[in-house]
């Protein structure tokens, strides 16, 4: 899967694995693949697969490590085996994740963009980062103190009626002046995403494209929000993205938790294309080495039409040839004075090419 969890997806998820993996101890931490790392929690076993700028969950596939460990595994391991998690969130309601171990460090998983995996020290500084650089507002470079990425949008969960009411830009003629349609406001400006901005605005009756809404309207888009922000988990694919409640769009798959629905949507699926890539390999070579045969095959071909031909064009010669060397000594010796040559029981013939 292309696309990376939304924001709700990810608030249930970790609702989902707290519980999993909450005071257990970290056994090892293992570079998977460029973008791919495990973090492996007993007792039990619990694999927790982080893919930066993507996707975190609780995975049930084994996944072959690297013979040989990255170095980034080897920093993981000397600062966070046998801690114990002490506690993993979401940063307000972006695609930020926060685990803290009992070593006071901690591990940052942001999942949205080109993603990043950054281990902290106790005082909040850069110990390593899956990906470093300098932004305008932040720069993710060793040693240097972490900031999480500004957020625009507040906290859905956590906002009030009056603070939703008075967050949008001005009141016009006792309507509320929202300066873009309502359901763009809801999607980008509140990290909410169209599909269920979508779904949000037509659970509260209110037309999507408004721009002005009364006070009533404000309050019915606003307890639609909390109603399907609470709403229990049933997590679907639809479109071929993951939502944790049935949103827009045909039902392609139903599961039993948005751990699952991700594990087998990335997981899995990546595992596939991994397999079909191995099987491509093995065709591929399959093929060449069966197309250097059918060149071996041509090459010798034309060696042996080139002995066929020299053969039926001296073919006086080789059988006069044949004929005094089955006469017995005396012809034999004929050939000889001929400069026809007799080695290990066989003529030696020069032939005319």
């Amino acid at each position: 899967m292309e696309s990376a969890i939304s924001s709700l997806t990810l608030r249930k998820l970790i609702e989902e694995i707290k519980p999993e993996i909450e005071g257990k101890y970290l056994n090892k931490v293992q570079q998977l693949n460029k973008d791919l790392y495990r973090f492996r929690f007993n007792p039990k076993s619990k694999d927790l697969l982080i893919e930066p700028g993507k996707r975190m969950n609780i995975t049930k596939y084994r996944i072959q490590a690297p013979k040989k460990a990255m170095q980034s595994s080897m920093v993981f391991r000397k600062h966070l085996s046998n801690t114990r998690l002490e506690e993993i969130k979401q940063i307000g309601f972006d695609r930020v994740v926060e685990m803290s171990f009992s070593n006071e460090k901690k591990v940052i998983a942001e999942l949205f963009g080109d993603g990043n995996l950054i281990l902290l020290n106790e005082n909040q500084e850069i110990i390593y980062a899956h990906r470093r650089g300098e932004w305008k507002h932040r720069k993710i470079i060793k040693n240097s103190e972490y900031k999480y990425p500004p957020s625009d949008t507040e906290n859905p969960y956590e906002i009030t009626f009056k603070e939703f009411k008075e967050s949008f830009k001005e009141k016009k003629d006792g309507k509320i002046n929202i300066g873009k349609k309502i359901v763009v406001n809801l999607a980008v400006d509140r990290g909410l995403g169209g599909n269920l901005a979508e779904y949000i605005c037509k659970k509260s009756g209110v037309n999507k494209n408004k721009e002005e809404i009364t006070e009533e309207e404000a309050k019915n888009i606003y307890e639609s929000m909390i109603e399907t922000l609470k709403k229990d988990s049933e997590p679907v694919k639809q479109n071929g993205e993951i939502n944790p409640i049935p949103l827009k769009g045909e039902i392609e798959e139903k599961y039993e938790s948005i751990n699952q629905a991700v594990d087998e949507n990335y997981t899995k699926e990546k595992d596939k294309k991994e397999e079909k890539g191995k099987k491509l390999k093995k065709l591929e070579s399959r093929l060449e080495h069966q197309k250097r045969a059918i060149d071996n095959f041509k090459k010798q071909s034309k060696k042996e039409k080139k002995k066929g031909d020299m053969i039926y064009e001296n073919y006086d010669k080789i059988s006069k040839a044949v004929e005094l060397f089955k006469s017995g000594k005396e012809g034999r010796e004929k050939l000889k004075k001929h400069g026809v040559k007799i080695k290990d029981g066989k003529i030696v013939l020069e032939l005319d090419q």
